[in-house]
């Protein structure tokens, strides 16, 4: 199944993302985008990446993601959304509702701008895994493990830890520009007819 995120190559558009998503006419073009993708390549369906998500937004997300399922499931088409293992502003048990799988990224622990330390230490995933195991059925869960390393290193000028270098990801085919589907004239989304 294709994936659609709001990575824009730099970051998460998690501002961008929120207009979408508090527009139905937007919501509904971004979801005729989806569709259109998911059928003229006989996907199974589509995986939903959206990162960075303001709290604020939560509720919207919720319902593009119901809106979705309204419009793929009668076609026999899978949804699945990628979440984060930890975030209180999730309701992980709604979103069990309104997709066919839930992909636990259980990845993060610490990140580039936090402090330095595992990217899932065996504490932290097994906490996470055990409080989302009451939120998401077994049959809908799948559980994501990163692929990358951190390697942290002293900060010029003694301000603490940072990150030396970056990610380390698999290659292959996620590399691949052609594997990142991306929605036809995507500032469209915004735009009001």
């Amino acid at each position: 199944m294709p994936l659609v995120n709001n990575w824009n190559g730099h970051e998460w558009e998690g501002a961008k993302l929120g207009r979408m998503l508090a527009d139905p006419a937007a919501r509904k073009r971004t979801i005729e985008q989806i569709l259109v993708l998911v059928e003229a390549h006989r996907h199974a369906g589509i995986s939903i990446d959206f990162e960075n998500i303001a709290a604020k937004a939560q509720a919207d997300f919720q319902r593009f993601m119901a809106e979705l399922c309204a419009v793929m499931h009668p076609r026999k088409l899978l949804v699945s959304v990628n979440v984060p293992a930890a975030d209180a502003a999730f309701d992980y048990r709604r979103l069990v509702r309104n997709a066919d799988y839930l992909i636990l990224m259980a990845y993060d622990e610490h990140w580039a701008d936090g402090s330095p330390g595992p990217i899932a230490s065996l504490p932290w995933f097994a906490r996470v895994l055990r409080a989302r195991q009451r939120d998401i059925p077994a049959e809908k869960m799948i559980v994501a493990i990163g692929n990358y390393a951190d390697d942290w290193g002293p900060r010029p000028a003694g301000r603490g830890a940072h990150l030396r270098r970056g990610r380390s990801h698999c290659q292959g085919i996620g590399r691949q520009a052609a594997a990142r589907p991306r929605l036809a004239q995507p500032d469209l989304l915004l735009r009001r007819r």
